[in-house]
């Protein structure tokens, strides 16, 4: 675990001031995230694992979405020699404000639907960059999977052979989903790859005096299909008072709007899967449903449209 010291010392180092405050923002099982105030600004310091290969891309993400102008907030520092602390760190400029989860509550609709009009345009600017293969990313922005249709069919199949196993889900409901995706096989070929923001959600909307000011969190890009950005918005709002206003601004054909539906399924069945692996306590959805009845809302959504 990195120590207070050691981030102060890191933040001396680098950026020549002392710091004022440290509080330790997030310690995972990979990741420590740091939010450092001083005279000069307000920083976060991120380390890891010296074998991790996230730091390489989120370094690479962040230089290039910030010469995009996708995000307002500039890397000042990767460290990756071991030399300071036996982790590799970077330090980045912080944007200022609260997350959208944190304060909806106290905004209008109107408010509301401004926020997220700003935060897809710049999700759609991330899908601007051209990558090859699909899934994972890996420096050279090139995804592990060679096939859309392979990786989208693998992960079902995975999916819900666990979730059959410890008896999750009814073979009724098992059934219909995968005709589901089998029917739709189609939707699946000819997608060209680009790189994909896909934990687009209120927990990584920054809003100041109830205005967008930027996206964070990006350690989730992967190399695939452009519907994939919206698809925990979508979930999350699913059953809300902010689903119409998902589905304006997104503003989807009728074949894209079941492309969608079905990677909320594919989301849906992984959470449900890392629920049973102790790995995800509950799914935000600001409809106030349960993982379950998202699934059977979604079910029944594309039902009603076959009709």
């Amino acid at each position: 675990m990195t120590t207070y010291e050691e981030v102060e010392s890191l933040i001396v180092k680098k950026l020549k001031v002392k710091p004022q405050k440290i509080s330790r923002v997030k310690e995972g099982l990979i990741n420590e995230v740091f939010d450092v105030t001083t005279e000069k600004g307000n920083y976060i310091l991120r380390a890891e694992p010296l074998d991790s290969i996230k730091g390489n891309r989120l370094e690479k993400f962040m230089k290039r979405f910030y010469r995009r102008k996708i995000i307002p907030n500039r890397l000042i520092v990767r460290d990756d020699s071991g030399k300071r602390i036996k982790k590799s760190y970077m330090i980045y400029e912080k944007i200022e404000g609260v997350t959208l989860n944190e304060v909806y509550e106290e905004l209008s609709k109107e408010e509301i639907r401004e926020v997220l009009k700003e935060a897809i345009i710049k999700a759609r600017m991330i899908n601007k960059i051209k990558t090859t293969g699909f899934g994972d990313i890996q420096d050279d922005f090139k995804g592990v999977e060679s096939s859309l249709i392979e990786e989208v069919f693998d992960w079902l199949k995975n999916n819900l052979t666990l979730l059959i196993v410890n008896k999750q889900l009814e073979s009724e409901v098992v059934s219909e989903i995968n005709n589901l995706f089998y029917s739709n096989i189609k939707l699946f070929q000819n997608v060209k790859p680009v790189l994909v923001y896909q934990d687009l959600n209120f927990g990584n909307i920054i809003v100041k005096d109830n205005q967008f000011q930027g996206l964070i969190d990006f350690d989730g890009c992967i190399s695939g299909d452009p519907i994939r950005t919206y698809t925990i918005l979508y979930l999350n709002t699913i059953g809300s008072d902010y689903e119409q206003i998902v589905k304006e601004l997104l503003n989807l054909s009728k074949r894209k709007r079941l492309k969608l539906k079905l990677y909320v399924i594919l989301f849906i069945l992984r959470f449900m899967r890392k629920s049973l692996e102790g790995k995800y306590d509950s799914v935000k959805n600001y409809g106030g449903l349960t993982i379950r009845q998202v699934l059977d809302k979604v079910l029944n959504k594309i039902k009603y449209r076959r009709k």
